[in-house]
């Protein structure tokens, strides 16, 4: 049994990828062409938004939307603690300052009140992360930025189709223009379905392997209704070009190639039975799982009806030694297992000098209580089987 299985994954849309990838290789455009724009195009229109930019990979998809937002060396950005550390590395990579939040202890996201506690006024954005696929509370991260007059940058990396609930249609910052068509769409007072990443000023996503729409490598991308900020970060992505040879900003080298684009195009024909697949998958670990001693299961259906379970994320009771008791016990039954996170960026050796004075108990406790099980859209009910039965067994 794989914790991700990536052979199975592209043995079952092998065809057509393989097709596709021929078609790009024979093109002889490797770098922005027809796949790319094609790509481009049709992740925009399964979105639901009016640009998107791809990128290298999604650490450089937050870099440049940073860059994009106008930030300032020594402005401070909000960001979870308890997330991977490319939300943290491309804020101090461009010399501003990561504030590290703590965050919910069911949802594993950054909140209003998580926020609120590490704001400063040198606070300049928020940087909400949909960890696990599991959407962060949007609607009163908007509220917060409205109110303080931040910039917001969704972390979408591991959350392509993730869906909450949102009263409003229009951006979250008030600096940037917004996609005016949207803002007629809903009744303020009408709850309505939003995917992740379609409304703030700017929203990051990767196309790692392992994630909800994945391609053979690495690959990212930005996405946003702003038609000025789309154009900042295209520019800013191809050496702050604004034609060729003319450099109107400082600007990095992160464009998708063809090859890749070719096979995300495959991957999102497909993406929307993958997710449902997760779904399944953890809708039984729930129903199987479910009142077990000892262990704390991740949020379900009905409470987070668009959850895409990137990951299957079980809390352990009892701390690290006894959360990694149980992570021998399935490896001995042949069931492997990750730790997403062991310790929080806060405690990072890297990120030391960025420590908070206040304390973080939630991130704290997490990284020693959490554990991921297999979850993919190629899991199968056999493997599934021997999950379940492991966790039952297991006596701690």
């Amino acid at each position: 049994m794989q914790f991700a299985d990536l052979q199975k994954l592209y043995a079952r849309y092998r065809e057509e990828t393989e097709e596709a990838l021929l078609r790009a290789a024979a093109s002889g455009r490797y770098i922005g062409g027809e796949e790319v724009e094609a790509f481009a195009r049709e992740l925009g229109e399964w979105m639901g938004v009016r640009h998107v930019v791809p990128v290298a990979n999604g650490t450089d998809a937050l870099q440049v939307a940073l860059m994009a937002a106008g930030l300032r060396r020594g402005d401070e950005v909000i960001v979870p603690s308890f997330t991977y550390v490319a939300s943290a590395e491309a804020v101090a990579l461009l010399g501003l300052v990561p504030v590290f939040a703590d965050v919910d202890e069911r949802t594993f996201c950054l909140t209003r009140r998580t926020a609120e506690a590490a704001l400063t006024p040198r606070t300049r954005a928020l940087l909400p992360v949909h960890l696990f696929g599991r959407a962060a509370p949007m609607e009163e991260l908007r509220a917060l930025a409205r109110e303080e007059g931040l910039f917001v940058i969704e972390d979408n990396a591991q959350a392509v189709g993730a869906i909450y609930l949102s009263k409003s249609a229009g951006t979250f910052s008030e600096k940037c223009s917004t996609f005016p068509e949207k803002c007629q769409h809903f009744p303020a007072e009408a709850p309505h379905e939003v995917k992740t990443g379609t409304e703030s000023p700017l929203s990051c996503t990767s196309f790692f392997p392992t994630k909800n729409l994945a391609c053979l490598g690495d690959g990212g991308a930005i996405t946003t209704d702003d038609d000025a900020l789309a154009g900042r970060a295209l520019r800013i992505a191809r050496h702050g070009q604004a034609a060729r040879y003319r450099h109107e900003c400082l600007g990095c080298n992160s464009r998708l190639d063809a090859l890749q684009a070719a096979v995300l195009r495959v991957r999102l024909r497909h993406l929307d039975e993958m997710l449902r697949r997760r779904r399944a998958a953890a809708l039984r670990y729930g129903a199987e799982l479910a009142g077990l001693p000892g262990i704390c299961l991740p949020e379900g259906p009905s409470e987070a009806p668009g959850h895409t379970y990137n990951q299957y994320t079980l809390r352990v009771d009892g701390g690290a030694a006894r959360r990694d008791a149980l992570a021998s016990y399935l490896r001995e039954r042949g069931v492997p297992t990750m730790v997403y996170y062991p310790l929080p960026l806060h405690r990072q050796p890297a990120y030391e000098r960025y420590a908070p004075q206040h304390l973080l108990p939630v991130s704290e406790r997490l990284c020693g209580e959490v554990l991921s099980l297999p979850v993919h859209p190629e899991l199968a009910g056999e493997e599934q089987d021997c999950v379940i039965r492991a966790l039952r067994e297991w006596r701690g």
